[in-house]
């Protein structure tokens, strides 16, 4: 019986107390698909400094760096779909996902670093080709790797919990390197301190070199450290540890389906097929209610750095940022033990709707702890929903494996890559829109990028314009999320049928 658009019955092939036990990766096969995270963040968090740093720091338009933002997910989301299809049905002799991630990584590893040589003395036009070239090429490797990415982690377990441990895993080795993502611009606008620090401040250093390089650090005119040099420098870092994390997933984590799917189907009857799966569907319309809060979450850096701190944008995203990073290191630690018996507990579908409520309770506090002066009652009120959303994302998160178990047995096809990837162009064709109506509600609100600090008229829109829409997309992501159909007693019921079809078919069709 097809469960595109109904629940199951067991098959009479199955009989209780014969059904094989889930598959589970190994260990060291999860863990290295987890560190696989870290090229993945940093991909994606260079493209979202460019939302910040080109503007404040290049002085690019805000028009025009969110438009080019606009750009990429427009030609990646039309992409998406072609490449995931085309993963799915990879013949190569190194398995479906391993080409696409390593391409991918070295393109983004070179153009992460890239994007950060502009010249602030360039003319707009100069700039707005070079980010929009840059960006387009950026976000489309970054897209590419994610999908096939996370398409590898989806092969790692049949078990339902499992899934979401998995997931939760992941989130610790992404947890982990959020730390450094998020010291980044402190680091750029603080190379000295940085370098005094692992290399002693001069004239008691231990590498005798510094003291040369350390003055290079400084704007001849200004005095100030020299943020575009200190970008530079980090991105050249951040590009080596892309290519080193890319290792672990494509050497060490375990391939299953590398002869799935050999029979060819055309993209337009896959995608047809993926859009015919109610729990997919319902998936979409969640994370279209979700992703509609970055238009004004783009503000909150704004609001942060002008409203809260002054115009002090190292110390916003030092606390913010960084420190939010290191909590959120150690709650990922429970969430990963957690994570398990919680998903056992309350069900994906629960967490799919436990975390919307939590994220409209948290939009409608924000508004009284962002506070001009005090950035701490920010922090500390994101502090205290950091955990338990981090346990239900992670839970929520492992509902995608199960979706493509329900379309194998629909169809008799694994489509990990296609369903990522039509999650991918739906969501990124919404933030295009959204990323690209940033730039023009900064313009309207009044902005002036040349100023370091803003009216109090301008930040008292920039606070109407980021809080109050995010109050009301919240609230329709609950709405939204109640729609969720997939239960655990459904995917009982789904791996039950897959099992007695793979025994029937007297072989493991994962090879």
């Amino acid at each position: 019986m097809s469960m595109v658009n109904a629940t199951p019955s067991i098959s009479d092939t199955t009989r209780p107390g014969v059904r094989p036990k889930a598959y589970t990766a190994g260990e060291w096969s999860i863990h290295a698909w987890g560190i696989g995270a870290i090229a993945s963040y940093f991909m994606y968090e260079q493209f979202y400094l460019i939302n910040n740093i080109h503007t404040t720091v290049y002085k690019v338009d805000p028009r025009v760096v969110f438009i080019i933002l606009a750009l990429p997910r427009l030609v990646d989301g039309v992409l998406d779909p072609i490449l995931g299809h085309w993963s799915d049905n990879c013949r190569s002799r190194w398995g479906r996902r391993r080409p696409f991630l390593l391409v991918s990584a070295i393109i983004g590893a070179i153009t992460a670093s890239l994007l950060f040589w502009m010249s602030p003395q360039w003319p707009q036009v100069l700039k707005g080709v070079f980010l929009a070239f840059g960006a387009i090429t950026l976000f489309t490797a970054c897209g590419t790797y994610d999908m096939s990415y996370s398409a590898l982690g989806y092969e790692l377990s049949e078990e339902y919990a499992d899934r979401s441990r998995i997931q939760a895993i992941k989130g610790v080795y992404w947890s982990l390197v959020c730390i450094i993502g998020g010291y980044v611009i402190w680091s750029a606008a603080n190379l000295h301190t940085l370098g005094d620090f692992l290399f002693g401040a001069p004239p008691h250093n231990w590498l005798g070199a510094w003291e040369s390089i350390r003055p290079k650090l400084f704007d001849a005119a200004t005095g100030e450290p020299d943020e575009v040099l200190g970008f530079r420098v980090i991105s050249g870092v951040i590009s080596l540890m892309i290519l080193a994390s890319v290792l672990f997933p494509l050497y060490w984590s375990h391939e299953r389906y590398t002869q799935a799917n050999r029979t060819h189907v055309n993209l337009w009857q896959a995608l047809k097929a993926t859009l015919r799966c109610r729990p997919f569907v319902a998936v979409l319309i969640i994370n279209i209610a979700r992703s509609a809060g970055t238009l004004p979450r783009n503000l909150f850096f704004f609001i942060g750095v002008y409203g809260v701190c002054h115009g002090d944008k190292a110390e916003y995203t030092k606390v913010m940022g960084g420190h939010t990073a290191v909590l959120g290191l150690l709650f990922s630690i429970v969430v990963w033990l957690a994570t398990k018996p919680i998903t056992r507990w309350i069900g994906k579908r629960t967490s799919f709707i436990a975390g919307s409520a939590f994220g409209l309770l948290q939009a409608c506090l924000v508004p009284l702890f962002a506070i001009p002066g005090h950035i701490w009652y920010w922090f500390w009120l994101n502090t205290a929903f950091l955990p338990i959303s981090m346990i239900l994302n992670a839970s929520a998160a492992g509902i995608m494996p199960d979706i493509c178990d329900i379309d194998e047995l629909a169809h008799g096809e694994r489509r990990e890559g296609l369903f990522t990837a039509v999650q991918s162009f739906v969501n990124k064709m919404e933030i295009s829109v959204m990323t690209a109506l940033t730039g023009f509600f900064i313009a309207w609100t009044g902005f002036n990028q040349d100023l370091p600090q803003q009216s109090p008229e301008v930040l008292h829109r920039m606070r109407v314009w980021g809080f109050g829409p995010l109050i009301v997309i919240s609230a329709i992501a609950l709405v939204v999320s109640c729609f969720m159909p997939l239960t655990k007693k459904m995917m009982d019921q789904v791996r039950a049928e897959l099992d007695a079809r793979h025994a029937a078919a007297g072989k493991d069709t994962a090879h």
